[in-house]
């Protein structure tokens, strides 16, 4: 297994800036729904959840829920900048054969959402098995740019990448141990 720092790597998390910048409803929406694969083309369903948004009324409610935030404190109404930011955290496959343990994943995930809202942001997790994309299983993080708490926009989220990585991964390692 890697190490870190002195730390085991169980995955690496991946920030996803492709060619979208997220900056309007719909690119949100769009981002919302994939990950959570409620698109109509979708056949396959993934585990996944909210903070700071109703998940068990369904995608549909946090996406309302995300729009009415940013039109609450966004003080400019024709530019809201960027609506959310899209990252992953991708398990490297020394963290071993995880078939049939998504509902272990997916208390994962959660515990890792929990560094979005402690901060004050909402997030939108699931958790997606190996695919053409990406060969290991992996958990999507959508992140709501405007604090629920204050309405501040997060400017530091790639500053913060290698902290949160860490945390994950510490969380990851505490799962496998636990879990094993």
């Amino acid at each position: 297994m890697k190490t870190n720092q002195g730390n085991c790597s169980y995955g690496v998390l991946i920030t996803k800036m492709e060619r979208k910048a997220f900056d309007s409803e719909r690119e949100m929406e769009n981002l919302l729904r994939y990950i959570t694969r409620t698109r109509k083309k979708d056949k396959k369903e993934v585990l996944w959840g909210a903070r700071y948004g109703e998940g068990s009324k369904g995608i549909e409610t946090v996406i309302r829920q995300w729009k009415q935030i940013h039109c609450s404190y966004t003080r400019n109404t024709r530019r809201h900048g960027r609506y959310c930011y899209h990252e992953y955290f991708s398990l490297s496959r020394e963290s071993g054969n995880l078939e049939g343990r998504e509902k272990m994943l997916e208390e994962m995930a959660f515990c890792m959402s929990e560094e979005y809202k402690e901060a004050g942001y909402g997030v939108v997790y699931a958790v997606h098995a190996p695919d053409h994309e990406d060969k290991n299983y992996h958990i999507h993080f959508a992140v709501n740019t405007v604090c629920v708490k204050d309405g501040r926009k997060l400017h530091d989220f790639f500053y913060s990448k290698g902290q949160r990585e860490a945390r994950f991964n510490a969380v990851a390692e505490a799962f496998f141990q636990d879990k094993n």
